[in-house]
């Protein structure tokens, strides 16, 4: 018997342009994002970088390609990033994202236990 290998995209964004430094913030929210999918067996298929683009909308270039990229996947996969705000910082936004993934088949996975209770309870 087969197991199937679960299959995952990382999204990282920081409102701060930032240059090609390894201790930035996006290269910090990549490496947690990669060392949760390895933890709980997860194969990242893609990595998406919102780099100098607010949370206050959810118009950027990386959410966008993120958005197609998981439309047009053969399979269902989940949606790995650090905390509910590198997704969106307003209620109605988020909604519109996760009834977006949810409607696609695939789920977020939050490597903070806080960010995944608060939107498993919808308290976000």
């Amino acid at each position: 018997m087969s197991m199937r290998t679960k299959k995952a995209v990382i999204y990282c964004r920081s409102a701060c342009v930032e240059q090609a430094n390894p201790l930035s913030s996006i290269a910090k929210q990549e490496t947690e994002c990669r060392l949760f999918a390895e933890k709980n067996g997860y194969e990242v298929a893609q990595v998406f970088h919102d780099c100098g683009c607010t949370g206050l909308n959810i118009d950027r270039p990386a959410m966008r390609l993120m958005l197609v990229t998981l439309l047009a996947s053969p399979e269902p996969c989940a949606v790995i990033t650090t905390s509910i705000e590198r997704l969106a910082r307003d209620v109605s936004d988020f909604a519109s994202i996760c009834k977006i993934v949810g409607g696609l088949g695939s789920e977020f996975q939050f490597t903070s236990d806080h960010d995944a209770a608060k939107a498993a309870e919808g308290a976000v």
